[in-house]
């Protein structure tokens, strides 16, 4: 994978079955990591993933076993959304992204629910959407506040960063001048997150998987924050009806 877009400084990525990777050299022969230990990109239900041969652009595409309970069905567990990889320079060092492919967006349906540069305090502590589907593309960014957790709620399910620890649920995410981004995928068995424009992503079931949302909303809990932008696009299905 090039580094930083750069196809003159390119490094190999070696990545075990639980997804943790590391980065380094190899002469066809050996691989030779450049630092000890694993680095981690995706967490949750995210196991024995596989890259494609021959992807358009020259894109290296990988797809996750999504080991999640799927009762009632005919078949065993699912596939995660396909994601792009690439490497980027950050504070930590050279890290690997995963980001779900652009063709995704062509799924979204038109006039998505949109709030943008709005203050959320303890008298007005929330953003909601009425969501009478199951399928979402949902994008936000916050910034810091008073607030200990921004907490973005769809159906049954939460995603919540915690701005002392910096982490998106349970996934370490560093803020921007104190600002995060971070998008969730809401198919009908399960979620996945995607948080700082890839640099964590986490696969998991929907506690109500099968049932419309109902609602989608934004929260600030223990105080203020600010909603830069707070898009939910609702989606139309990948499979092609006859």
């Amino acid at each position: 994978l090039p580094v930083d877009g750069d196809p003159a400084k390119k490094k190999w990525v070696i990545f075990a079955a639980d997804a943790r990777y590391a980065i380094g050299n190899f002469d066809g022969k050996k691989f030779m990591p450049e630092h000890e230990g694993k680095h981690q990109v995706h967490w949750g239900a995210y196991y024995a993933s596989q890259c494609f041969s021959g992807s358009p652009d020259g894109r290296v595409v990988q797809i996750g076993w999504a080991r999640i309970d799927l009762p009632a069905m005919p078949f065993n567990q699912t596939f995660t959304v396909p994601t792009s990889l690439t490497l980027h320079t950050t504070d930590d060092g050279i890290r690997m992204f995963a980001t779900p492919i652009k063709e995704l967006e062509q799924l979204r349906k038109p006039n998505p629910r949109t709030a943008a540069n709005r203050e959320l305090t303890a008298k007005a502590p929330a953003v909601e959407f009425d969501a009478a589907d199951q399928l979402f593309d949902i994008v936000a960014t916050v910034k810091k506040g008073t607030a200990s957790q921004a907490i973005l709620r769809f159906g049954n399910n939460a995603v919540t960063y915690h701005f002392g620890t910096e982490k998106l649920d349970e996934m370490p995410l560093k803020m921007n001048d104190d600002k995060v981004a971070f998008r969730v995928l809401v198919d009908r068995p399960m979620f996945e997150v995607v948080g700082g424009g890839g640099a964590c992503y986490k696969t998991s079931a929907r506690r109500d998987m099968g049932k419309p949302l109902g609602k989608i909303s934004l929260t600030a809990q223990g105080g203020s924050l600010t909603v830069e932008s707070f898009t939910a696009h609702e989606m139309n299905s990948a499979w092609k009806k006859k």
